[in-house]
């Protein structure tokens, strides 16, 4: 008996030690904001002991911050009985986590004593929501989906100019070849340090940009935006390894600009980045000629960021000014500038679902209107919804962190219901294709914007609203002066200055196909080496418009 009873008791103290183990693990995993690895320990320690107050009001924590309504809702509950000394802050977690799971009522009564008890937090906005919510329409679909590309890391959309008709781009939580990222840190509290790049998805494979030389390395991209007209870049830079701390934060940083596939030169910070004056700047989005940008600022005297503009005067941007008719008391974020008409942006500060929700306005001579509209479901939800893009009038794209993701943040996609289409044999269609003469609209020497009559666009227009299967393909010619490479270039900024021209005639886009023959299809004998006068050159510099079917 004796040594069964010592073998118990060596048993027993295995048995200790190893639940002791288990929540020092948990615990550093908590503290490393390893959220759901600590939960899962934790929740394995309770099914065969209670834990006490101060490690349930973890693992309470990582269900709050992870989504986890239903035992997040349970947790907090029963710390709320305990009567412990932080149960205020109980009822405003309950409040969010019953308000995410859709049970408004409760959740509105829960943020009604947390302001009873003295909290803190503003819950007037919550409790609006609550009570406005469930009279909300959702917007009517088509289908709804997320991006095959994603995976468990943050997959962030990049809605900004550069984009071609056959990628998505958006940037993932890997290096610029591919590899995962990790740098252990135990001094700035890191647990795995991922620097996002940029990223072309199409026909099944994942493509990284090799964007940054060696002095470089360290960045980490979180938003782009594409001045092709001046061959200019501006980006997002975090650096989260850094020893200074002011360059932890993100600073919009610009450079030169050749194309995707090209690395960027002469990166420096932005003019107003803000690096060495306390100012944090993020998520750039220009108008499609270069001289306005719209972007995302905080300071140390306002730590909730607010949208700034700026104008471009030849070199030099002007000083930033606050849009007041767009920011609230909470966070605006994310500015998408689409078509040069339409504006939207990210905020956690006007009635919505909660967190961050999409919203747009429209844009017009510079500025946003103070007339703000807010997306419903499905694009917005209750967790964070940012980088919302018009693809085309039928397809919208934007991130989202919402619990039915693949990892952290994820790109989703929306397609709305599209009109019938009129049978392609009819009088109607066979009349329109049979009077079409492909119009050739002529540009100036080495120009990408042209003076000449888009009068076609509106009869176009109406014309794609009965049939919007119907291919248009736009096709950008050159001349021969200046080098092949070159002229490939310049021949499709002609062609993408024409589809926003038929984005502005609300012409839809997703069947338009962008293609630049450069100075390979000449229409008469001036090629290189051939002496032509300057007539002879002007009828080689146009862009085309094919309609297929």
């Amino acid at each position: 008996m004796k040594i069964a009873y010592t073998l118990l008791l060596f048993a027993a103290a295995l048995s200790f030690k190893s639940s002791a183990q288990s929540l020092n693990e948990a615990d550093k995993l908590y503290s490393n904001y390893e959220y759901a690895a600590a939960a899962q320990i934790y929740d394995a320690y309770r099914l065969d002991k209670e834990l006490i107050t101060p490690d349930l009001e973890r693992l309470a924590y990582c269900y709050y911050v992870v989504g986890n309504e239903k035992k997040g809702i349970t947790a907090y509950k029963e710390l709320i009985k305990r009567e412990d000394k932080q149960g205020i802050e109980h009822y405003y977690r309950l409040g969010a986590l019953q308000k995410n799971a859709k049970q408004y009522d409760s959740a509105i009564q829960s943020f009604k004593l947390y302001q009873k008890e003295g909290g803190k937090n503003p819950v007037d906005l919550l409790i609006k929501q609550c009570e406005a919510i469930p009279s909300w329409k959702e917007i009517k679909y088509q289908r709804f989906e997320n991006d095959p590309y994603n995976d468990e890391k943050a997959n962030i959309l990049i809605p900004y100019g550069g984009l071609d008709n056959i990628s998505i781009l958006f940037e993932t939580g890997l290096d610029s070849a591919g590899n995962a990222l990790s740098f252990a840190s135990d001094k700035n509290n890191f647990a795995e340090v991922l620097l996002s790049r940029p990223f072309s998805t199409s026909e099944n494979i994942r493509i990284p940009y090799y964007w940054l030389d060696g002095k470089n390395n360290s960045f980490s991209i979180s938003s782009i935006t594409i001045d092709e007209a001046n061959n200019k870049a501006y980006f997002t830079v975090m650096e989260p390894i850094s020893r200074d701390e002011s360059r932890r934060g993100p600073h919009i940083y610009m450079a030169d600009y050749t194309d995707f596939y090209t690395p960027l030169k002469n990166i420096e910070p932005w003019q107003h980045a803000g690096i060495e004056s306390n100012v944090y700047t993020a998520q750039p989005t220009l108008s499609s000629d270069g001289k306005t940008m719209i972007f995302s600022r905080t300071t140390s005297t306002k730590p909730d960021a607010d949208l700034y503009i700026s104008f471009l005067d030849k070199k030099t941007w002007s000083t930033p000014v606050v849009l007041e008719t767009i920011n609230t008391n909470g966070e605006e974020m994310f500015p998408v500038l689409i078509g040069d008409s339409l504006l939207t942006f990210a905020t956690d500060g006007r009635l919505g679902y909660g967190d961050l929700d999409i919203y747009y306005t429209e844009f017009s001579y510079n500025f946003p209107s103070s007339d703000v509209q807010h997306y419903k479901a499905p694009i917005n939800s209750a967790q964070d919804d940012f980088l919302g893009y018009w693809r085309d009038a039928y397809t919208f794209d934007f991130s989202s962190n919402r619990d039915a993701g693949k990892g952290d943040d994820d790109v989703w996609r929306m397609y709305l219901e599209r009109p019938k289409v009129i049978n392609q044999d009819s009088i109607a269609f066979e009349e329109f294709i049979a009077k079409w003469e492909d119009p050739k609209i002529y540009f100036g020497l080495d120009k990408d914007v042209s003076d000449e009559s888009l009068s076609f666009l509106e009869e176009l227009k109406q014309f794609i609203t009965e049939q919007p299967n119907l291919e248009i393909i736009l096709i950008g010619h050159t001349d021969a002066q200046g080098s092949e490479k070159y002229n490939q270039r310049l021949g499709m900024r002609r062609v993408k200055w024409l589809l926003k021209n038929f984005e502005k005639e609300g012409i839809p886009t997703e069947n338009i196909t962008l293609i630049s023959v450069g100075e390979t299809q000449l229409v008469n004998k001036c090629s290189d080496g051939v002496k032509c006068n300057e007539t002879e050159h002007a009828k080689n510099r146009f862009a085309e418009v094919q309609l297929k079917r």
